[in-house]
C-alpha cells in the first residue's frame, strides 16, 4: 500500500500543471469517464456495496457512482452536473421491440431488449426542417431553473467540506446537439 501524501484536489491540480503527483489521479463517474450500468452493478457486487444504481445518463446507460463506491476506489474527483428541466420527466416505454423514450429536445431513442446496452437515436426531429420550421420548434428553455437547482450548494459543499477535486460538466456541444436534432 502506497501512502498518499497529497489530497485528491492537490493531486489533480499537480497533474494538470504537468508536475509529478504522489500517484496518478483517479477519475470515474463523468460522461467521458463514466461506467455503464451493467459494469457498475458488477463492480458494486465485487466491492460488496449494496444499493440501488442511479442513472447519470439514460441514453448511454451510465451509472452515477455513489460515494461508497468512489471512496472504496480512492477516486479523486467529485462531479457536479446540471439538473433536469422542471417541465420534463424521463418516461421510458417498453414494447415488443425494446425500450423507447423521447428526450427533452424531441429526439426519439430506442434500445433493443436483447443485447441492448444503451439507447440509439431513432428519429431526428429536425431532419427535414426548413428555416421557417425552426421558429415553430418547441425548443427547451435554456433558463429553466431546474438546470441549476442545487449546483451552487453542491459545489460549495465539495469545495469547503471535502478535499476532492470538483469537476463541473455541461451537456455536449452545440455541434453534437445539432446533429442529434438534424441527423448526419
Amino acid at each position: 500500500m502506497v501512502l498518499s501524501t497529497m489530497t485528491p484536489r492537490e493531486r489533480l491540480i499537480t497533474a494538470l500543471e504537468h508536475r509529478h503527483p504522489d500517484r496518478a489521479p483517479a477519475d470515474i463517474g463523468g460522461i467521458v469517464t463514466g461506467i455503464s450500468k451493467v459494469a457498475y452493478e458488477r463492480l458494486k457486487d465485487r466491492l460488496g456495496v449494496v444499493e440501488e444504481t442511479v442513472l447519470l445518463d439514460p441514453k448511454q446507460q451510465l451509472a452515477y457512482p455513489s460515494d461508497a463506491v468512489l471512496k472504496k476506489l480512492e477516486i479523486d474527483t467529485r462531479y457536479i452536473f446540471p439538473g433536469q428541466r422542471d417541465g420534463w420527466k424521463l418516461r421510458i416505454v417498453e414494447d415488443d421491440t425494446g425500450y423507447h423514450y423521447v428526450d427533452e429536445w424531441g429526439i426519439r431513442l430506442r434500445m433493443p431488449k436483447q443485447g441492448g446496452l444503451y439507447f440509439d437515436m431513432e428519429d431526428h426531429p429536425l431532419a427535414n426542417a426548413t428555416i421557417d420550421d425552426l421558429d415553430r420548434y418547441p425548443w427547451p428553455d435554456p433558463k429553466d431553473p431546474g438546470l441549476v437547482r442545487g449546483i451552487r450548494k453542491r459545489a460549495k459543499y465539495l469545495r469547503e467540506q471535502t478535499d476532492y477535486a470538483v469537476v463541473a460538466w455541461a451537456s455536449g456541444s452545440i455541434f453534437e446537439r445539432s446533429w442529434y436534432l438534424r441527423g448526419f
